[in-house]
């Protein structure tokens, strides 16, 4: 199955690159499913979170240069939403964190944790600028909420960090 899969595959590229293409394109690779052994398309993921015009936003921001430039504990927060893992985006916390998004206040754990549940587990982060100021790491970045055809107004987040827990997050659109 998997030579016939191969053989498929080269044909359609040998096909596509033959004659008078004076256009790019760009092809994605198939991966292979651990699961059932099937391959499967990389562009065919129904977790997808583009738009309806077909851009999407980079849920795998690990070699963008600005992503590297996030605290670890900010980068654990960010992966740990798109992953939908509650329990780890909690971890890049300190139990008496203090939040205040867009003006809605929220401390301690128990609070932000129901937050993140509500409004931010499942959807994907785009960082666009990490800048240091002071005590505060700043993260310029778009977010799109799990189910949203395309993300909110631009947001600037500031976090402060101490001993690798963010004990303070503030953020308003930009």
């Amino acid at each position: 199955m998997k030579s016939i899969n191969l053989i498929i595959v080269l044909l359609f590229f040998l096909t596509s690159c033959s004659g008078s293409h004076t256009g790019t394109q760009d092809l994605e690779p198939i991966q292979e499913n651990s699961n059932n052994n099937e391959e499967t398309d990389k562009t065919d993921d129904s977790s997808n979170t583009g738009n309806s015009n077909g851009d999407s936003l980079n849920n795998d921001n690990s070699d963008d240069e600005e992503y590297l430039k996030l605290n670890k504990a900010v980068r654990k927060y960010f992966d740990s939403v798109s992953n939908s893992d509650i329990k780890s985006a909690l971890e890049a916390f300190d139990s008496n964190v203090s939040v205040n998004i867009a003006g809605m206040k929220f401390n301690g754990l128990n609070q932000v944790s129901s937050f993140l549940l509500r409004d931010v587990i499942g959807g994907v982060y785009t960082v666009e600028k990490v800048f240091e100021e002071s005590e505060w790491q700043l993260v310029y970045c778009l977010f799109q909420p799990k189910g949203w055809s395309s993300p909110e107004p631009p947001i600037e987040y500031r976090f402060k960090i101490n001993s690798d827990k963010i004990i303070q997050w503030e953020g308003k659109y930009r």
